[in-house]
């Protein structure tokens, strides 16, 4: 719920990516304030996977010889 009020309240300053900036900055001042936070494992799961979606999809073809050279995925070409 911090980080859906964080970029609620970044939406209404209308900072840029309000829905990225939000979150890491509410949690971490609340971090820095001595507050433990949790977040079930599964959301946390559903998170990264989107966020790992989106940067791979920013990807472009032109980009993919350089993947060779990167260890595990040279068995991909």
């Amino acid at each position: 719920m911090v980080g859906v009020a964080a970029a609620l309240l970044c939406v209404w300053l209308n900072t840029p990516l309000p829905w990225i900036i939000g979150p890491l900055f509410g949690t971490a001042a609340l971090r820095l304030a001595g507050v433990h936070l949790h977040s079930p494992v599964r959301v946390r799961e559903a998170g990264q996977w989107a966020i790992g979606t989106a940067l791979g999809l920013t990807s472009r073809r032109r980009c993919w010889p350089c993947w060779r050279h990167a260890p595990g995925i040279s068995r991909w070409r």
